[in-house]
């Protein structure tokens, strides 16, 4: 059955569809892409025939396709001048439509694209990967990569419309679908012991991908997501920052790997670093922690940093941050399964010792 989640934001609120057999088809007919008169799309390459099945259904209406490559070694400033050449070729305007297909990278390249083209015209993300579609293409975040950090040129600019279709999940890579569970996890672990508890009890069914448990576990990481979003999408009260669970550390492992592991891999490391760091700040119970390490090895994520992952580079790309404030480093920590704590200074000292336990 379908599925719509509104994202309460005044007049830049939209929804969020989920939907199997969505793409191409109900999008082709949704009121907001028929009401463009120029679309750029912006795709993955290896999701290329999708593309052009949307393509084909709006025919003269789209006025180019971008194709870019997957991966954090695209989500820089260099794959943006492509962007902003098509679009001036096309002559898009501020009543133009972005519809951006692929994962979290290509909807972040394409969110910031859309974001500052013309001081902003609209876009449309239709997310493929679980890990954009649980958590990147939700709250309007874009950016790029640095080579000193993650994320740390970027905008807010929020979609028109949210298109979710799980069945583009069928054809994922084990590894990518591995990744996506971290984020998951981490809402399970920041606001809903319920979710927690059916990725422990049906991990098995989970990784098989079954449909009812895709569409349980999809639905209710959008309700999350949107729900924060709604109430402080720009990190103002707090309540989106809880969303960084495991973030802190996980971005700076990415950084420190050069990229070379996937986000929520290194997304997957940084839980189980701030998890033994709830256990000594906040006291989380020792057998929360056990429950917590034990859900993400079950899904096939990593518990042990990369013997080539230098400890000294992780805490150096933690310091430029943008969660670091006044020269001190912020954690989210759990103080139990379904509730988190935010905004809590950690010594450089008790992260080298959390990061330590991970080797």
């Amino acid at each position: 059955m379908p599925s719509t989640i509104p994202v309460r934001l005044g007049p830049r609120s939209y929804d969020m569809v989920i939907e199997p057999n969505a793409f191409p088809a109900k999008l082709s007919r949704h009121s907001l892409v028929r009401a463009s008169s120029r679309i750029l799309v912006v795709a993955d390459a290896r999701l290329t025939s999708a593309a052009k099945r949307f393509e084909k259904t709006m025919g003269k209406r789209v006025a180019g396709l971008i194709l870019l490559r997957g991966g954090e070694r695209t989500k820089n400033l260099s794959s943006l001048p492509k962007l902003y050449s098509a679009a001036a070729r096309a002559r898009l305007d501020r009543k133009s439509l972005v519809v951006a297909i692929g994962g979290g990278v290509i909807g972040d390249c394409a969110g910031f694209f859309a974001a500052t083209y013309l001081r902003g015209i609209r876009i449309v993300h239709v997310p493929t990967t679980l890990i954009s579609q649980v958590d990147s293409a939700i709250g309007g975040k874009t950016g790029v990569n640095l080579p000193e950090g993650k994320n740390l040129v970027g905008s807010f600019h929020q979609p028109s419309l949210v298109l979710v279709d799980p069945n583009f999940l069928k054809t994922l890579p084990d590894r990518e679908f591995r990744s996506g569970l971290a984020e998951v996890i981490k809402y399970g672990i920041i606001a809903d012991a319920t979710l927690f508890n059916r990725l422990e009890k049906r991990m098995p069914r989970i990784l098989k991908r079954d449909p009812a448990e895709l569409a349980w576990i999809i639905e209710r990481s959008c309700r999350i997501k949107a729900n924060v979003v709604s109430h402080d999408e720009r990190e103002v009260t707090g309540l989106r920052a809880t969303l960084n669970f495991g973030h802190t550390l996980g971005h700076a492992i990415e950084a420190a790997a050069r990229y070379r592991s996937l986000h929520g891999e290194a997304i997957a490391l940084g839980m189980i670093a701030a998890t033994t760091l709830s256990c000594k700040l906040e006291g989380l119970p020792a057998a929360s922690a056990r429950r917590i390490a034990s859900v993400i090895l079950a899904a096939g994520l990593p518990t042990r940093l990369p013997s080539n992952v230098n400890l000294r580079n992780v805490l150096e790309a933690m310091k430029v941050d943008k969660k670091t404030e006044g020269g001190k480093i912020r954690f989210v920590l759990a103080k139990k399964i379904g509730k988190v704590k935010t905004g809590i200074i950690v010594s450089e000292l008790q992260i080298g010792q959390a990061l330590c336990s991970l080797r």
